[in-house]
């Protein structure tokens, strides 16, 4: 079962099944979110995400909600010890489903598993790419290639 966590452990999660969709994402929500060029995502049902005890009742478990550019919520679920952002969710933008953020995933022993082993399916907000970040599309950058690209969010 995969599972991840902060940067210091003490907020932790798993998960089981496969993800509805795995992309990495350009906006400037995400940008802020992970102090990064963008954010490699795992959308999940939420009834596959597993929080242990430990977590929820942690002293260090926190939330923040924020607007998105788009105008919809989103809740960032984060540790207050280290400031790793884990995932977030919105029940305005995805009701139903988690959004991990891959770099927190661990990884087994022998490198298997973790964010090495999540490759993209697609590429949102792909206007705020930075110019310097090639297309993940295998193409020529023409929506032809093995991942697709959206400019905002795909269509539901």
């Amino acid at each position: 079962m995969p599972s991840g966590s902060c940067l210091c452990g003490a907020i932790a999660y798993s998960y089981s099944g496969n993800p509805a969709s795995k992309a990495l994402c350009h906006c400037l929500t995400c940008r802020k979110l992970t102090s990064s060029t963008s954010a490699m995502t795992i959308l999940l049902p939420t009834p596959q995400f597993n929080l242990p005890d430990t977590t929820t009742s942690s002293e260090h478990y926190r939330t923040y909600t924020a607007v998105h550019e788009t105008g919809v919520e989103l809740t960032a679920h984060f540790c207050a010890n280290c400031s790793s952002v884990c995932w977030k969710t919105s029940e305005q933008g995805w009701p139903g489903f988690v959004v991990i953020f891959a770099g927190t995933l661990n990884e087994a022993e022998g490198g298997k598993g973790g964010v090495a082993e999540v490759s993209p399916e697609a590429e949102l907000w792909i206007k705020h790419r930075v110019p310097w970040l090639k297309s993940l599309d295998g193409g020529e950058g023409d929506g032809k290639g093995t991942v697709h690209q959206f400019e905002g969010f795909p269509p539901q």
